[in-house]
């Protein structure tokens, strides 16, 4: 009976070596993030959606989730609810200064601001722009809608 039992914690000792070996050979992999930048123009009413949305799909994945928000001529309390998440401990970045239109859609559009000579520090590779204006720019948000 002994040996049978030292048999079967010598197998799971081994398989749990060979899984700490093999993870330690794959190197240690930094969890992915994604950024989103939110070009927002008077969006107080759908504002603190989209932000409880991002954190959402932080919280759900395990991976960190920036907001960079980029205020495009914002007249009502957008801005505020945004910096409200900020306070609160999610990454969010907010751009307060009114842009030029144009630099805000070359923004959308090219990743580079008006003139295209520099690169915008705000767009990289795992970024996402949306144009909260644009109900079809919405599609790239992980909206969950409330079936009622």
């Amino acid at each position: 009976m002994i040996p049978i039992l030292l048999g079967i914690l010598g197998c799971y000792v081994l398989a749990a070596a060979s899984v700490h070996l093999a993870y330690a050979l794959t190197g240690k992999r930094k969890p992915l993030s994604k950024h989103y930048v939110l070009i927002a123009g008077n969006e107080q009413n759908m504002m603190e959606w989209y932000m409880y949305s991002l954190r959402r799909l932080s919280l759900r994945t395990g991976r960190e989730i920036k907001v960079s928000v980029i205020d495009k001529g914002c007249e009502d309390d957008t801005m505020r609810i945004a910096g409200n998440f900020a306070r609160c401990g999610m990454s969010v970045d907010i751009a307060c200064q009114k842009r030029d239109l144009a630099e805000v859609s070359a923004i959308s559009s090219g990743n580079v601001f008006a003139g295209g000579e520099q690169e915008s520090p705000l767009l990289a590779e795992e970024e996402i722009v949306v144009d909260l204006g644009m109900p079809a720019e919405l599609a790239k948000l992980p909206l969950k809608y409330k079936k009622g």
